[in-house]
């Protein structure tokens, strides 16, 4: 049995409002594949923080489960942004880190985003040959990720639309606002370690199946 806890700060004079949102999406958790129970206790020091415990059978379980709480505010105008529930600094920093440390990307700047974004760009492939798999239209490196600034904590990236689909469903991201293919979503910052985790594997997933789907266009 693996015990998930997720401390969930509340913006000041929003608890009724999360509690609201909280009971709306309970019975999404517990109809996850792997759930077991869970309890939500509110501060009594701290009244605008929770503390949220979900029991899970396996790790497996708890990792591909729904995210917590209710979703962040996002922008409904260019760019699109995260505008709520951003990740710490110390998260974000590690995230970014990792994000260009794994293999077959490198850093760059991002065709469509603004210059406080990075992109994750593909090292091998500074063609874009499958549709579908980068952010940045044809005449571009192939740029399957890209991490928003500080004041954002957010993602873009491009994933089988099937997989983007379902991290929608469970809470983990959003359509992008300007997707054509269906595979292109924003990625909510992580708050908390296992966000963390859950994050960084959807960025090596969205490289991994780039650099794929471009290796066999060009053997075609």
């Amino acid at each position: 049995m693996i015990l998930e806890h997720v401390v969930l700060p509340v913006s000041a004079g929003r608890s009724a409002e999360f509690e609201v949102a909280f009971a709306e999406a309970r019975p999404l958790i517990e109809a996850s594949a792997g759930f077991l129970g869970l309890s939500l206790t509110r501060g009594v020091e701290h009244p605008d923080t929770y503390l949220l415990f979900v029991e899970w059978t396996s790790l497996a379980a708890h990792k591909t489960g729904f995210r917590c709480g209710p979703r962040p505010v996002t922008s409904t105008d260019g760019p699109h942004r995260q505008l709520s529930q951003r990740a710490m600094p110390a998260l974000w920093g590690r995230l970014v880190a990792s994000s260009f440390a794994l293999p077959g990307d490198v850093e760059g700047h991002s065709a469509v985003s603004p210059a406080s974004s990075r992109a994750v760009l593909l090292a091998s492939r500074p063609e874009l040959l499958a549709p579908g798999t980068s952010l940045a239209p044809p005449g571009n490196a192939v740029e399957p990720v890209h991490l928003h600034g500080m004041d954002d904590t957010s993602i873009h990236l491009c994933i089988p639309p099937e997989r983007a689909a379902e991290f929608c469903d469970r809470g983990w991201a959003e359509p992008h606002q300007y997707a054509d293919h269906g595979s292109e979503i924003m990625v909510y910052g992580p708050r908390v370690q296992f966000e963390w985790e859950f994050v960084v594997g959807l960025i090596a997933e969205s490289v991994g199946w780039a650099t794929e789907r471009n290796a066999e266009e060009s053997h075609h």
